[in-house]
């Protein structure tokens, strides 16, 4: 029997409750069994259609124990309710035995959504059990821990009868979930350069490949370089933090691995920023030292580069690492343990596990970009999260053209290889679509992480082969168009996979993945589904709260504000207490995205709460207003910048009023006005999300992520006459 830790069993009341575990064993069978006051206790609920295993029914069959089988397909609400009148009367606890469907890796739970919102608006008061089994956690994916971990058994708090008692119980289990994930040893002990150090050393053939040359650096040479380098960089400077400008590749690698080695926060630059935001930047983090190439300078003449003196050229700091002097350095470093190359590097002692490991600045979607520092904690929490939901092994490869100024290049295209012994073929510019389809063909690409704008740009220059080897594509930073998914599975046979992320929580919160195949007579759980971005991942936690009332949780399928909570996400801004109070409460985080949660626990992102308008009661998604108008003027995305933005202007009748800035539109004339009203009415939307106004504009003005910068539109809005 597995060893197994119970909590929260004062939270179970002598009144009899419905129990729901989000999954069983026999072992935890028992051991709620037990908690729950024994076999006198307890009747066992099962549904006909989704058995438990062979083995929990023949345990109920030799104890001959109290309970009874009901099917959700058969009988009503009322009638499985009044089947368990008797068990209550006799003041037992009734506990559902879920089976275990087809799933993805690490899913939260086994129950369907359909049997968890079976007991919605029923007299019944619900008990929700969270087990942390292997597969529940982002553990089960880190070989680096013991396989003897004990099972953890949560009983939470008990449901009152209501319309958001399935909400309340899906969202329990989550916050469960990442609960006991951020006091796993993985996160209570988290090393982000002892971590980096052991991985390098344990998968010393995967590589980097510069998609511009072919060349190739192996892991053990990126750990000698950055050795190297990390002895450096603390001669060159006593400061906590580094900038680091330089765009995805071998030299970018080697000195963000380097900062980390020498207990230095790297924060990587937005290269495209203007003047004013980037001497904002170095101001807020401090930072009086960067790491570039000269090269790269001299490409990039239009940026606000530092002083000379102030840049430290990385090609010139490792130019005697050559010939026999590297060699010398391989055997050097292949000969010592992880723990004797930290003691070189003087890590003696284990960072706090939330103090500062490197900084990021946001793109600036709700105003100015906000320093997020990034600890130890999140960020190995967010590569565990991320590494449970792939099937992939050492040697696999990631395309990494992601700036690595962003979370996800930072962590998905640049960390998750090196941690988890990938190879990644970087390149500089996302811009060169044709090169990037040559390197997904010719590397046999599994993993690639792309905005639409970009997938648009690949699918107009690939050829049907060429995502042949792709086993998961993420589109992310924007809602997934509709015709670039049928584009994709007609023309590629590839599923693109939606997903969402946020600087605060790191990289990824939640994304589809492909869905399982049953067996026969299986049933299965989804695991994704057009329009949502998929469940969010292990160790993290989401609940959807009324905007207008953050304390007051929405029933699943409600829009309301996305809260995460988890060891990945954001516990303070960088030296802004007001944006950290108005976004935090307690442990949980204010997104400031309007998205909805469904009972298979898929999320949809619907916005941010800035781009929604009040029109005559009804919230209204300016971003979906812009998909629909895409389809009506038949714009297709593309990189050569946005072509239409919506904004609202406040309206003494309506509440507020939809002003559509457009590129297109360079006269407009009434007719135009006409033509996208009855454009959006036949694509079956109200006439209330019709624009009241076309402003012509040269440009749109956007942020370097990509997204409308959405006070400077609302300015050439309201300025237009």
């Amino acid at each position: 029997m597995s060893k197994i830790i119970t909590e929260g069993t004062g939270n179970i009341p002598d009144q009899p409750m419905l129990i729901l575990p989000n999954r069983v064993s026999l072992d935890i069978m028992q051991e709620l069994e037990k908690a729950l006051g024994g076999s006198s206790r307890v009747a066992w609920l099962v549904e006909n259609s989704l058995r438990p295993a062979a083995d929990i029914m023949q345990h109920l069959q030799q104890t001959k124990a109290a309970g009874t089988v009901f099917s959700i397909e058969q009988q009503t609400q009322a009638q499985v309710v009044e089947l368990l009148r008797r068990f209550a009367e006799q003041r037992r606890h009734l506990v559902l035995l879920p089976g275990h469907p087809a799933q993805q890796r690490a899913a939260l739970s086994d129950i369907p959504a359909r049997l968890l919102t079976f007991f919605d608006g029923s007299p019944i008061p619900v008990l929700p059990v969270y087990c942390a089994s292997g597969n529940a956690g982002p553990e089960d994916a880190l070989t680096s821990l013991p396989t003897d971990e004990p099972l953890q058994l949560r009983i939470l708090a008990p449901i009152k009868p209501g319309p958001a008692q399935s909400a309340r119980v899906l969202t329990g289990w989550l916050e469960a979930s990442a609960d006991i994930f951020r006091h796993h040893p993985l996160t209570e002990d988290a090393s982000l350069p002892h971590l980096l150090i052991s991985a390098l050393k344990a998968h010393p053939e995967a590589c980097v490949i510069d998609g511009i040359d072919d060349t190739r650096m192996s892991h053990q040479d990126v750990l000698v370089y950055a050795f190297r380098l990390a002895r450096l960089l603390k001669r060159h400077t006593s400061h906590r933090r580094l900038g680091i400008i330089l765009p995805p590749g071998k030299l970018s690698t080697i000195a963000n691995c380097a900062c980390i080695l020498a207990g230095i926060s790297p924060v990587n630059i937005d290269y495209h920023a203007s003047e004013e935001v980037f001497r904002s930047i170095v101001r807020r983090a401090d930072i009086t030292r960067f790491i570039t190439e000269e090269r790269f300078v001299t490409k990039l003449r239009d940026f606000a580069w530092p002083r000379t003196r102030d840049l430290i050229y990385i090609e010139q700091e490792l130019a005697d690492m050559s010939g026999s002097r590297l060699k010398i350095w391989r055997l050097f470093l292949r000969m010592l343990t992880p723990e004797k190359i930290a003691h070189r590097l003087r890590l003696t002692d284990t960072p706090n596990p939330d103090s500062e490991a490197a900084l990021l600045f946001t793109g600036g979607t709700s105003g100015n970009a906000k320093g997020v520092p990034l600890t130890h904690r999140m960020l190995i929490a967010a590569l565990a999260e991320a590494q449970s939901r792939l099937d992939l092994t050492p040697g696999d490869r990631f395309l990494a053209a992601m700036p690595i100024y962003r979370s996800f290049g930072l962590t998905v295209g640049m960390l998750m290889p090196l941690v988890y012994g990938y190879d990644m073929v970087t390149y500089p510019a996302t811009r060169a679509a044709r090169r990037l389809c040559e390197l997904i063909r010719n590397y046999d690409i599994r993993l690639v992480i792309a905005t639409p704008a970009l997938t648009h740009s690949l699918f107009h220059l690939a050829t049907p082969d060429t995502f042949t080897s792709v086993d998961y594509y993420f589109v992310i930073g924007e809602t997934l168009p509709a015709g670039l998914l049928t584009d994709a599975r007609q023309r590629f046979r590839l599923h693109l996979l939606a997903g969402y992320g946020l600087t605060e929580a790191t990289a990824l919160v939640s994304v589809n993945l492909p869905s399982p195949t049953p067996a026969e007579n299986e049933q299965s759980l989804p695991s994704s589904r057009n329009g949502t971005v998929g469940a969010p991942l292990p160790g993290l936690a989401v609940r959807i709260m009324d905007a207008a009332r953050e304390e007051q949780l929405l029933p699943l399928g409600a829009p309301g504000m996305v809260w995460l909570k988890g060891a990945s996400v954001l516990t303070q801004y960088l030296n802004d207490e007001e944006a950290t109070q108005s976004r935090t409460r307690g442990s949980w985080f204010c997104t400031g995205d309007i998205g909805k949660l469904d009972a298979d626990g898929l999320l949809t992102i619907l916005g941010r709460r800035n781009r929604f308008s009040k029109i005559g009661g009804e919230m209204v998604s300016h971003e979906h207003v812009e998909l629909v108008l895409s389809r009506v003027l038949k714009i297709t995305p593309d990189n050569t910048g946005r072509k239409i933005t919506i904004v609202g202007l406040p309206d003494s009748a309506r509440g507020e009023r939809l002003i559509l800035l457009s590129t297109v539109h360079k006269i407009p004339h009434p007719h135009d006005l006409i033509t996208i009203r009855y454009g959006i009415m036949n694509e079956g939307y109200p006439a209330l999300w019709c624009p009241d106004k076309i402003v012509p504009v040269a440009t749109i003005p956007v942020l370097s992520n990509g997204q409308p910068d959405y006070p400077a539109c609302l300015r050439l809005a309201t300025e237009a006459k």
